[in-house]
C-alpha cells in the first residue's frame, strides 16, 4: 500500500533530478545562455584587438581552471592571419607556456588562419581546459594582418 502512494513522488523526483544538476547563466556581453553542469563555477569572456605577440585574455582562476567555449576571430585587416592560442603563468604567459589551440608538441607550433575582415569571423565552438591549474589563456596572431578576438568560456574543476 505504502509503495503506491511513494510511487507518483519517486517519479516525480526521478523526472526532476537531472535538471538539478544544471545551471542557467545568462551572459548579457553577448546575449548567449550557458546552459552547464553546476560543476561549474563561473562564465567568462575577454575582447582583444589589434594582437600581435602573446597577450592575457583570461587569468587563472583562484583554484580549478579555464575551459574556452567559443572562439570568434578576424584580421583587423584586408589579409587573413595566423593565430595560437596557448597557457601559461607570468606577464602574457611568457612563463611556462603550452599550446592549447592548435595544440602540437615540440618547438615547431602550428597555427590556424583567420579570415580577413571584408567576410564573415571565423567561429569554433570547442571545449579547451587549460593543460593544469592556475594557468591564464592567452593568445597570439600574425604581426602584419593583427587579429580582434572574443574568446568565452567556463571555469570548472581540476
Amino acid at each position: 500500500m505504502r509503495v503506491k502512494k511513494l510511487l507518483p513522488k519517486l517519479i516525480l523526483i526521478l523526472l526532476l533530478a537531472p535538471a538539478l544538476l544544471y545551471s542557467q547563466t545568462y551572459n548579457t556581453t553577448d546575449g548567449s545562455l550557458l546552459v552547464s553542469n553546476s560543476m561549474f563555477t563561473g562564465v567568462w569572456s575577454c575582447d582583444l584587438d589589434a594582437v600581435t605577440t602573446l597577450k592575457k585574455c583570461q587569468t587563472a582562476p583562484g583554484a580549478g581552471r579555464n575551459y574556452i567555449t567559443s572562439i570568434t576571430i578576424q584580421s583587423t585587416t584586408a589579409l587573413p592571419g595566423l593565430f595560437l592560442i596557448e597557457a601559461g603563468t607570468g606577464t602574457d604567459c611568457a612563463t611556462s607556456t603550452v599550446a592549447m589551440y592548435p595544440a602540437q608538441p615540440g618547438a615547431h607550433l602550428a597555427r590556424f588562419g583567420y579570415p580577413g575582415n571584408g567576410g564573415s569571423p571565423l567561429f569554433i565552438q570547442v571545449v579547451l581546459g587549460t593543460p593544469s591549474t592556475l594557468q591564464d589563456i592567452c593568445i597570439s596572431c600574425s604581426a602584419v594582418n593583427t587579429c580582434a578576438v572574443h574568446l568565452g568560456g567556463i571555469t570548472g574543476p581540476n
